[in-house]
């Protein structure tokens, strides 16, 4: 549950970065998004962020999620403005780090 709250607040993010105008003139990929696609894309983010908040409320509480959801929404956030103009994070890095965590908690 907690790894998957991750991971959906770690997209949300990721789409709502990619787009910042910045970005878009920053990176050649996000370059060819029309506008109906940036609201999408900008949707999907804030949908994505809701879930990651709703598995939280489920798993902890809705109290205790707001907390625990702020704290793993700053630690998403500095990792996508950090690591992903290094090309640190790709999807291939995204899917390993899933499955690594999902692992480590199951098995553990």
């Amino acid at each position: 549950m907690v790894s998957t709250s991750i991971l959906l607040c770690l997209l949300g993010s990721f789409f709502l970065y990619s787009t910042s105008t910045k970005m878009r003139s920053v990176n050649v990929e996000f370059q060819g998004i029309s506008q109906s696609q940036n609201r999408l894309r900008k949707l999907a983010g804030l949908l994505l962020l809701l879930s990651s908040y709703i598995v939280l409320g489920i798993y902890a509480g809705f109290g205790a999620a707001i907390a625990y959801f702020l704290l793993i929404l700053t630690f998403a956030i500095s990792m996508v403005v950090l690591l992903y103009p290094l090309k640190v994070l790709t999807k291939f890095n995204l899917l390993i780090i899933l499955f690594v965590s999902l692992a480590i908690e199951f098995l553990v």
